[in-house]
């Protein structure tokens, strides 16, 4: 055999290989999850894509469900605390297989939130939750509905400006709370109607306070109004 007949079979092998490596990696990489940002900062949360096989994501000691979506894969949110320690962590995907999970890093990005000093008479510093209060948030945390209504992107409730942005270090008259705060503060005109940030179902209402359920992975409170 000439030595053209020999280059010319070692390319056709060589292209052989390539195809067949091409045709074994496309499922694969199929298989892949995404998360964005890749970078986040304290306070943000990440947006989780996978296929249908991946149903749940942990990174360190907090866990988010992967919900089934119209295009047959599953998404997912995971807040990232502002009391969390910035670096690089690996976030655990999870299937509901035999197959072997997958493991995205993620970088969790120093951030530095401001200061806020709030002040208040003496019989409003010393008003507490009570236990029935907070029993009444951490349910409106785990009842998250199965049924999706909200949609990017979500809107403001109102048209006020901001009095107190997310993330903030309290003071109570001068003094740290050592708590953020875990809202955002709006001042509108009395009167101006408050909106849902998205669509969903009222699950609680009182004076002052309402809860609205989007469903599939948030829920949202109204708090501080002047009435409901």
């Amino acid at each position: 055999m000439s030595s053209h007949a020999i280059a010319r079979a070692r390319t056709m092998v060589v292209a052989s290989l390539f195809s067949a490596a091409l045709f074994y990696a496309a499922p694969l990489q199929a298989q892949k999850c995404t998360i964005s940002p890749a970078q986040v900062k304290l306070g943000e949360t990440l947006r989780i894509a996978c296929p249908a096989e991946f149903t749940s994501a942990k990174l360190n000691e907090r866990s988010a469900k992967l919900y089934p979506q119209p295009d047959g894969k599953r998404f997912g949110l995971l807040p990232i605390s502002v009391k969390d320690v910035p670096g690089t962590f690996s976030l655990l995907i999870s299937r509901n297989d035999d197959g072997a999970p997958q493991t995205l890093p993620v970088v969790i990005r120093k951030t530095i939130f401001a200061s806020q000093n709030v002040k208040l008479a003496p019989e409003i510093e010393g008003l507490h939750s009570t236990p029935e209060e907070m029993a009444l948030l951490t349910s409106f945390r785990d009842a998250i509905s199965e049924i999706r209504s909200w949609a990017d992107p979500l809107a403001p409730p109102v048209s006020g400006c901001m009095t107190s942005p997310f993330g903030v270090k309290r003071l109570h008259n001068g003094k740290y709370t050592g708590e953020y705060h875990g809202g955002v503060d709006q001042r509108t005109p009395a009167g101006e109607p408050i909106r849902a940030v998205t669509a969903g179902t009222i699950t609680f209402a009182r004076q002052f306070n309402v809860d609205v359920q989007p469903g599939r992975i948030f829920t949202g409170c109204f708090t501080s109004m002047a009435s409901t």
